[in-house]
């Protein structure tokens, strides 16, 4: 696949994303007692969000040549997708899971962060990293590779605005010394491969959640006969 045709693809693949943005999720709609339908739908929902801005921004800054803006969107973008690979494995062994242990995960996810003590506490976004690269091999090695840019070592930094002049010994400092092309191809690849993968996981969940929730207690018994046709 050349560039170009990935560069395409990827625009197909946002667009679809972004039309089909959740508005919202009505509780009384899911019609069950549990509350992991909503939990789930809930991260869900927020998380393609969060993938549309962080896709399209990247998009732009490919096109701006902003390179380290655009792998580091990229690297979060896999962030993402690793994310919802970890709800998706949790909703897939929601059947080996107690009730209390199901929504202390879920509630980790929707609901982890390091500002409180008594609190779900954050989760290991890298350890989402390794257990999504068990799936799909080398996702890994990608996520890697565009924490090289988006970190000030020296590949994000002295590697891409500047270069020494020996000769003249002097360091000279800019945008144009870096192989852009080489290094877009490679951010261009690394996109589109999480945002399919997001796409896929999203819809793993739409296609999953009715047959469950047939499995659970109804709100309103009288029209559970309905709902399980």
């Amino acid at each position: 696949m050349t560039d170009d045709e990935r560069y395409e693809k990827l625009r197909e693949v946002a667009d679809a994303l972004r039309a089909n943005l959740p508005k919202s999720i009505d509780v009384a709609a899911l019609g069950v007692m549990s509350k992991v339908p909503f939990q789930v739908l809930s991260l869900r929902e927020a998380l393609i969000w969060r993938t549309d801005e962080l896709l399209h921004s990247a998009i732009q800054s490919l096109e701006q040549k902003d390179i380290s803006v655009s792998a580091m969107l990229a690297r979060a973008l896999i962030e993402n997708t690793a994310l919802l690979f970890r709800l998706v494995a949790i909703f897939e062994k929601r059947v080996d899971l107690d009730p209390q242990e199901l929504n202390d995960q879920l509630m980790a996810l929707l609901f982890g962060s390091r500002e409180w003590s008594d609190g779900p506490q954050a989760i290991n976004i890298l350890t989402c990293v390794g257990h999504a690269n068990e799936e799909f091999e080398g996702l890994d090695k990608i996520y890697a590779e565009l924490s090289e840019y988006a970190h000030p070592n020296w590949k994000g930094v002295m590697g891409l605005y500047s270069k020494l002049d020996r000769e003249n010994h002097r360091a000279r400092f800019g945008r144009e010394f870096v192989g852009y092309e080489r290094i877009k191809s490679r951010i261009l690849s690394a996109l589109l491969i999480a945002a399919i993968l997001f796409k896929h996981r999203y819809n793993k969940i739409s296609d999953d959640m009715p047959d469950y929730l047939k499995t659970l207690e109804p709100i309103w018994p009288e029209l559970a006969n309905d709902r399980l046709k």
